[in-house]
């Protein structure tokens, strides 16, 4: 019995041999299709199939294939294949911690060696194939492909980039950070790179993530300016008005006659002048706290007022009419409402010197905070107007400019405009048409400029504005006829 086990145990060990063993002679001599015919048996065996030494033969079959450009279509993934191959020897002959041979060779085929000058032979057939995939829009296996390269050899900043950007292409932002993140820390400084990297923060909600990014990439790149604007917008659409104010501030000292840049520094001035305005509007209604209780008093006051007058008054009449029953009822009746306005008096003084006590420190603040936002809006929009009539001077056709500037005074305009619609008729008697003059001017300021622009550029807003202008002034500007430019537009 034991006679014929022995032949047979030989026979298969034999066999396991010739599998690795064809598949490396098929190799040697260029037959890669027949090499990887007889691996592909060898590792499905189930005595070879255990044995390190087939899953290293499959990894170099695999990995000659990946970079045989005549048999490119045999196996367009068998750099993945060879890795995963040499993984798997590596896993086999590994124990307790220790390398045996076959592994270390396996190891030796996936690592780039820290002194190593030249990269592994598996790296090119990754990154070959997987920029194949890529071309060809496979971007999943493409992606597979390509982070294996960058395992292979983890300081490839190649391999890192084109992993970042495959993996952005199927919406793995985790991988593409990682592989973006690598590219950047290996010192790539191309600054697509950074201004991708850091949208991908902002899709997630991570705009300091996404400025750090930026703020590397301006440093790689001093003078890319997409990167600046870039970070210009993230300021602006997280309403950090002032640091954006700040970084445009410093380009347009740097290049003052780049229109565009002293063109959106002004309207960041603007934008923040306008912020400051509603700002400015909470503060001054808690400074107004105190007024509706003082005007309760006066109103109480001059009620006592009246009634005095008239109970001095009727008891003048009375004293030459003794036995006037009328005057006596009247006089009556008037002490009584004399009587009633002192309680509300002496009410409405409680509760002003109540509300004073209670709000005395807010209105306070509130005061003065009104008084240093006045001062800030008055310096935002000096910028803002001071900034629109530099970028003119260098391009008086700027749409942009003009079409502020008329913006500018076309707000103010409207301020003044309120003044008067607030006003009653004595009021309006007395001060109404020096108002209404400075209305018109403000007006006429704003016209210019927004007909400048128009015929720069026809769009519908400074259409819509420049109606308006004309309109206004219509009503108010008696001298002008108005009528033949607001049937022009429309």
């Amino acid at each position: 019995m034991n006679k014929l086990i022995l032949p047979a145990f030989l026979g298969l060990l034999s066999a396991t041999a010739y599998g690795q063993n064809s598949a490396l002679s098929a190799m040697e001599s260029g037959k890669l299709d027949k090499a990887k015919e007889e691996i592909d048996k060898a590792v499905q065996d189930p005595k070879s199939g255990a044995k390190p030494k087939t899953w290293l033969v499959k990894g170099q079959v695999y990995e000659a294939l990946s970079t045989d450009k005549n048999l490119a279509g045999l196996d367009s993934m068998s750099s993945l294949s060879a890795y995963e191959a040499y993984k798997k020897a590596i896993e086999l002959d590994t124990k307790e911690g220790k390398q045996g041979s076959t592994a270390k060779d396996a190891q030796k085929a996936i690592t780039m060696a820290p002194d190593a000058k030249e990269k592994v032979r598996l790296y090119y057939g990754l990154i070959g194939q997987g920029n194949a995939k890529y071309q060809n829009k496979n971007f999943p296996d493409a992606l597979k492909l390509l982070k294996t390269a960058m395992e292979v050899d983890p300081k490839d900043s190649t391999a890192a980039m084109f992993t970042g950007i495959v993996a952005q292409q199927t919406g793995d932002n985790a991988t593409a950070k990682e592989g973006f993140g690598k590219y950047l820390e290996l010192g790539g400084k191309d600054p697509v790179i950074f201004y991708t990297l850091s949208n991908i923060h902002r899709t997630e909600k991570n705009d300091n993530e996404a400025i750090k990014v930026l703020n590397q990439g301006i440093a790689a790149n001093p003078e890319s300016k997409d990167l600046k604007n870039e970070k210009i917008n993230i300021y602006l659409s997280s309403g950090r008005t002032d640091e954006a104010i700040n970084d445009l501030k410093a380009l347009a000292d740097k290049d003052p006659n780049n229109v565009q840049n002293v063109v959106n520094l002004a309207i960041l001035y603007d934008n923040a002048a306008q912020t400051t305005q509603e700002e400015l509007k909470k503060y001054a209604s808690e400074a107004r706290k105190g007024g509706d209780s003082e005007k309760a008093v006066k109103t109480a006051e001059g009620d006592v007022k009246l009634y005095q007058d008239e109970v001095t008054r009727l008891s003048a009449a009375l004293k030459k009419k003794p036995t006037d029953k009328e005057l006596k009822r009247q006089l009556g009746e008037v002490k009584t409402k004399l009587a009633d306005a002192q309680k509300s008096l002496a009410s409405a003084t409680q509760a002003k010197a109540t509300s004073d006590q209670a709000n005395a420190g807010k209105v306070a603040e509130a005061k003065a905070k009104v008084a240093e936002l006045t001062k800030k809006l008055d310096e935002q929009k000096g910028q803002a107007k001071a900034g629109y009539e530099k970028a003119l001077q260098i391009e008086p056709n700027n749409f942009d400019a003009n079409y502020n500037m008329g913006v500018y005074y076309f707000n103010e305009g409207v301020q003044v405009k309120s003044k008067v619609d607030a006003m009653d008729m004595a009021s309006y008697n007395k001060e109404g048409k020096a108002v209404e003059e400075e209305t018109v001017a403000k007006f006429k300021q704003a016209l210019p400029y927004f007909e400048k622009a128009w015929a720069v550029k026809q769009e519908e807003a400074l259409k819509t504005n420049l109606l308006q202008t004309y309109n206004i002034l219509k009503q108010l500007d008696k001298g002008t006829n108005y009528d033949a430019k607001i049937a022009a537009l429309q």
